[in-house]
């Protein structure tokens, strides 16, 4: 499977104190998306089994204790206006 290296992206905690994760979306619905975790170096998200993963490069550190402390997260992809695009949770798999 090919991955997309995604450099502009942010985590958040919302007001409701979820992890979020928000981006420029692309234009497809996502279909059973995962976000895997591999160590402390890679967070890759699948959206579905049809399109390149997206790699989630220089994860800050403090993002990674967040990331191993929730079952999930809130995805949120934006389109270049800031608008919401696709809003979804995805489950986190720690390989």
């Amino acid at each position: 499977m090919s991955v997309i290296h995604e450099e502009e992206y942010d985590f958040l905690l919302n007001t409701d104190d979820e992890l979020m994760l928000v981006f420029y979306g692309l234009d497809t619905e996502p279909s059973a998306p995962t976000l895997f975790l591999r160590g402390r170096e890679r967070a890759l998200l699948t959206r579905s089994a049809s399109e390149p993963q997206i790699c989630l490069d220089d994860v800050p550190e403090e993002i990674w204790d967040h990331l191993y402390a929730v079952k999930k997260v809130l995805v949120c992809e934006i389109d270049e206006d800031g608008e919401f695009k696709h809003v979804y949770d995805v489950p986190v798999v720690r390989e």
